[in-house]
């Protein structure tokens, strides 16, 4: 069975038919870790609200709904920045297991790609807001 992340006519399709081997809690998972890493305590409450939704709410065939399910526009912010982290993380290897490499590529693509859906989702509110992203602090000077 297959599900999407989505924002308006957007989307990002993923396939969550087995649980083990799932693209979308795979990408679910490699996002929760990055977020229980980086998060602050004003953020703490967006890291347990996907981990509730995760736990509660996902099920073969339910995606993400960025309008539906995401209406504040600071977790959009919070959500945004982790998606894109772990774009980053996975190519740094240091979110996921390494031993095989068949999923990184697909997987980097996916939390990019979701990053993007939120990043519109900011926009409408902040047309000109960026994310504070690891390799933005990376490449700003001093």
């Amino acid at each position: 069975m297959a599900c999407e992340i989505k924002y308006g006519t957007k989307e990002v399709p993923l396939n969550n038919s087995q649980f083990y081997n799932s693209q979308f809690y795979r990408l679910l998972d490699l996002g929760l870790e990055v977020a229980k890493r980086t998060a602050t305590a004003a953020d703490q409450p967006f890291v347990a609200r996907m981990q509730s939704l995760d736990d509660n709410e996902f099920w073969p065939g339910r995606g993400i709904d960025i309008e539906a399910d995401f209406p504040d526009l600071a977790e959009r912010k919070f959500w945004c920045r982790v998606f894109l982290d772990t774009a980053r993380a996975i190519c740094d290897r240091s979110a996921g297991h390494h031993e095989h490499q068949f999923w990184q590529a697909l997987s980097v693509w996916q939390a990019y790609r979701t990053d993007d859906l939120f990043h519109d989702a900011v926009r409408v509110a902040e047309p000109r807001w960026e994310p504070d992203t690891l390799d933005g602090r990376t490449r700003r000077p001093g």
